[in-house]
């Protein structure tokens, strides 16, 4: 997704003829990725596991900047916002978010029979 960042997010990939363990893959994949991306960890996963269905939280961060001016170097990882903020305010609409909530409209559920409701 354009203008999406993520932290933490968890790949698969099959590469069975390796030897040289976990570690040195890690070592080896940071040599030649990209310096905006970074592999941290390298596991062997059951060949059912999949990233997205398997999971088992999700967590989502949004950084708002407000200020008069914009930041250049905030500019991809945040939404500015000119106006100054009330945080009473934003608290009350935060909580709203708080608790039990069907998110069904938003796609189906990752498990065969299973709901889209969470907390």
């Amino acid at each position: 997704d354009k203008g999406v960042h993520a932290s933490g997010q968890v790949i698969t990939f099959k590469f069975p003829e390796w030897a040289h363990g976990c570690r040195r893959m890690v070592q080896a994949m940071n040599r030649v990725l990209p310096k905006d991306v970074a592999v941290l960890k390298v596991d062997r996963v059951p060949a059912l596991f999949h990233p997205r269905f398997s999971a088992s939280f999700r967590r989502y961060e949004y950084t708002i900047y407000s200020a008069p001016m914009r930041s250049p170097l905030l500019e991809r990882s945040t939404w500015h916002v000119r106006e100054t903020l009330d945080p009473v305010l934003m608290q009350a609409a935060a909580s709203l978010l708080e608790g039990e909530h069907d998110f069904s409209t938003f796609g189906v559920s990752p498990e065969k029979g299973g709901h889209c409701i969470r907390e």
